[in-house]
C-alpha cells in the first residue's frame, strides 16, 4: 500500500510541467567616463526589485535577472547616478 501511495506521489510530481524562467545576466566594468580609472564599488540597484550588487576591486559587476525590464541604477560618491532601462 505504502508502495503503490509513493509511487502514486512519484509519477505526480513528475507530470507537473516545468515553468522555468530565462534569466539573464548583466555585467560590466563601472570607470569614470574621463580618465577610465575604475571605481571600485559602485552601487548598481535595480529599481523596484529590491536587488543590486557592488562592483569589485577591478571595477567588475554582475547580476542575474529573470527575463523582463528594469530600470537600472549606477551610483558612486561624488558622481551624478547614471539610469538605463534594459530588457
Amino acid at each position: 500500500m505504502i508502495l503503490r501511495l509513493l509511487a502514486a506521489a512519484i509519477f505526480f510530481l513528475l507530470s507537473i510541467p516545468g515553468t522555468a524562467q530565462k534569466k539573464y545576466t548583466i555585467s560590466g566594468y563601472i570607470r569614470d567616463s574621463l580618465s577610465r580609472e575604475t571605481l571600485i564599488g559602485a552601487s548598481i540597484t535595480i529599481q523596484g526589485e529590491g536587488k543590486g550588487v557592488n562592483s569589485n576591486q577591478f571595477g567588475f559587476y554582475s547580476i542575474t535577472l529573470p527575463e523582463g525590464n528594469y530600470n537600472v541604477t549606477c551610483s558612486f560618491i561624488g558622481y551624478l547616478p547614471t539610469e538605463k532601462n534594459i530588457q
